[in-house]
Formats: C-alpha cells, structure tokens, sequence
C-alpha cells in the first residue's frame, strides 16, 4: 500500500495525516530534550497576519506572499513577518524562568511546557 493513494480516501486521510504530524512532533521534542534545546507550543492563530512590529491585524489571501502593514509600514515576506510573531510568543511563554535547577515554564498559549532539569558535567580531579 502507498500513503498517497490512502490519502485520497477522505475517510482514512485525516487519521493518517494527524499520525504524521505526530511522528514528527514526536520527533523534534526528542531532539530538543537530546540537546537541550527548549521547544516550545505556539498558538498559530493570526501569526501571519497580524504585524510582528506593531501589531495591527492585515488580512490577506493565502496568495499573497508579502505582509506590508499599513499601521507602521514593515514590508516583509509572509513567512519572515509569521516567523517573528510566533519568535514573539515562545519569548512571551518563557518569560520569569530563574535559570534554577528545575524549571517549568508554559508556552504561548498558557499549557505547561516540558520539564527540564539541569546537570553539571562533571568535574575532572586535577592531579
């Protein structure tokens, strides 16, 4: 059997698409916990719309492939102004972390983030 031809049955499309989706989800949590890289949930809602300078809300079609925004007047590719906004709401979601041994933070949309704890290296004995 091959995916594309499951895909094509709306029945089966859906399931198959959510179980990709969560591989890799899977995936890029076990690689930020294996390099202690921070990943961090982002609501997704309005982040290419909404200007990463100001603010303001620019709606546009899926075609259009530059965000300029007539509030402050950024002019920026649509991913590059989405990237920035969703940067801005992992930042949000960390804000207060101490640096100390455990640190629970939440992400952007208030759900409690992974756990990590710290570890020193361990020490060499001089001699």
């Amino acid at each position: 059997m091959q995916i594309r031809h499951l895909v094509k049955n709306r029945h089966l499309a859906k399931s198959i698409a959510d179980a990709a989706w969560g591989r890799f989800l899977s995936w890029v949590r076990y690689y930020g916990t294996l390099h202690r890289v921070p990943v961090i949930g982002v609501e997704p809602a309005f982040t290419t719309q909404n200007c990463s300078r100001c603010g303001q809300r620019v709606k546009k079609s899926l075609s259009m492939r530059t965000h300029l925004c007539p509030g402050c007047g950024l002019l920026l590719d649509r991913d590059h102004n989405a990237a920035l906004n969703i940067l801005q709401k992992a930042l949000q979601g960390t804000v207060g972390q101490t640096g100390t041994d455990e640190e629970v933070s939440s992400n952007a949309s208030g759900q409690p983030a992974a756990t990590r704890r710290r570890t020193a290296a361990p020490r060499k004995q001089a001699g």
